[in-house]
């Protein structure tokens, strides 16, 4: 069955879309196919993490729980639902992430091991989002790309600033 016959992808879609503006999802049946996912405007601020909540695995870290370790292997991209995380690289701390924020994007693109550290300031709760779901959010919530562009352009800024 394909999306626009109200498979799978649309009832995910839909799910997002509802989820996101705050209502009870709906069956596939009763919503339109939308080529794109979830329509929002280019201005809109959007806080994903109800829907990282919703579309990830969420985990909680006590204090001082590393996240990952630099060289560890890519498993998952993480939206900070509670808590602060503290990311470091070659022992210099680059930026702390607190809620709705993100981390560990570059390396499910790249598949390259991690080159910081995340570790727990405090109690945290975060989404963990594997490969598969990061691309799905890619592909059917287009501020998402945007989200996750301003994440990599907020680390990036860090990281020049201790250069």
């Amino acid at each position: 069955m394909t999306p626009r016959e109200g498979g799978p992808a649309l009832a995910t879609s839909c799910a997002l879309s509802h989820i996101l503006h705050g209502r009870r999802p709906m069956s596939a049946a009763n919503v339109p196919f939308r080529r794109r996912g979830i329509i929002m405007s280019s201005e809109e601020k959007t806080d994903f993490r109800p829907i990282a909540r919703a579309v990830g695995t969420v985990l909680e870290f006590a204090a001082n729980d590393f996240i990952f370790r630099e060289g560890d292997p890519p498993r998952y991209m993480y939206v900070v639902l509670k808590g602060s995380v503290e990311m470091s690289s070659k022992g210099k701390v680059v930026e702390i992430a607190h809620g709705g924020k993100a981390f560990g994007m570059l390396s499910l693109l790249d598949d390259m091991p991690r080159t910081s550290a995340a570790r727990a300031l405090e109690p945290c709760e975060l989404a963990l989002l594997d490969k598969k779901k990061f691309r799905f959010m890619i592909e059917e919530a287009p501020n998402f790309v945007w989200f996750v562009l301003g994440e990599f352009g907020s680390r990036l800024r860090a990281t020049n600033a201790l250069l």
